[in-house]
């Protein structure tokens, strides 16, 4: 019961939205999958901290309405990352806790999930959308890495239009050659082409070459998020490599 781990409603609402919900998700899990009446719940949650007479029931009465918001706060925080979930039978609306809120039943677990939160999939460039953000999401996050850099280095080889046995820093060396790289920007300063140049280099030698030979081991959410934004980023500026070599031709 969530009232035997955080006793009293004071301390409760000190939690912040993600504490106060991975304590409603605990207090539910135990129901498992079994459909419960979605209101009876609610209602159950805003009961806890009620007391039948004295000046319990008169400190909690004064902070009711505080009670019941940041309920509705945990548990729109539970409905959105997918712990819980809502039924409809046709009569009514049941919730259930979800696989993946059954798989968070340890405080580690779920602070591990949480850091996932940080990065919203549509943040990300397009391209990493799909099978890098399922991999991420999943807790794999030397895989969703390895994902994100191989689809970089693939849209720096079709933008510069290199041929297939091109991949890896040789290939970004070529491509950002700050002479005569395709997707070299030659308005820009020559430290700048070298410096876009580097980051490129950088980047797939460091994250995806890695991956590529060995299990590096990440287990680090958000070492992952940033990983995956960088990766974005670098897709943006390629895009607009492309964009402005096509705009160049003759």
């Amino acid at each position: 019961m969530l009232n035997q781990t955080i006793p009293t409603v004071d301390q409760a609402l000190d939690l912040s939205v993600e504490e106060l919900a991975y304590a409603v998700l605990r207090h539910l899990q135990p129901a498992g999958a079994a459909p419960a009446h979605a209101g009876n719940r609610f209602n159950d949650l805003l009961g806890i901290y009620d007391h039948p007479h004295g000046d319990r029931m008169r400190q909690h009465n004064a902070r009711k309405e505080e009670w019941r918001i940041a309920v509705a706060e945990a548990w729109s925080w539970l409905l959105a990352n997918g712990l819980i979930a809502s039924v409809y039978d046709g009569n009514s609306t049941h919730i259930v806790v979800t696989r993946r809120g059954q798989r968070l039943n340890t405080k580690a677990v779920f602070e591990d999930f949480q850091k996932t939160t940080t990065l919203r999939r549509e943040a990300l460039h397009s391209t990493l959308q799909g099978e890098a953000w399922l991999l991420f999401v999943r807790g794999k996050y030397d895989l969703a890495i390895f994902e994100a850099y191989k689809q970089v280095e693939v849209a720096v080889r079709d933008a510069a239009e290199l041929p297939a046995e091109s991949f890896g820093v040789p290939l970004m060396r070529d491509a950002f050659d700050k002479t005569d790289g395709a997707l070299t920007d030659t308005a820009l300063p020559e430290n700048e082409r070298l410096a876009i140049a580097h980051l490129f280099r950088g980047a797939i030698g460091a994250f995806k070459n890695p991956n590529s030979h060995r299990i590096v081991g990440l287990d680090d959410a958000a070492k992952g998020a940033e990983l995956l934004m960088l990766a974005s980023h670098l897709l943006r500026l390629t895009e607009d490599a492309s964009a402005r070599r096509k705009a160049a031709a003759p």
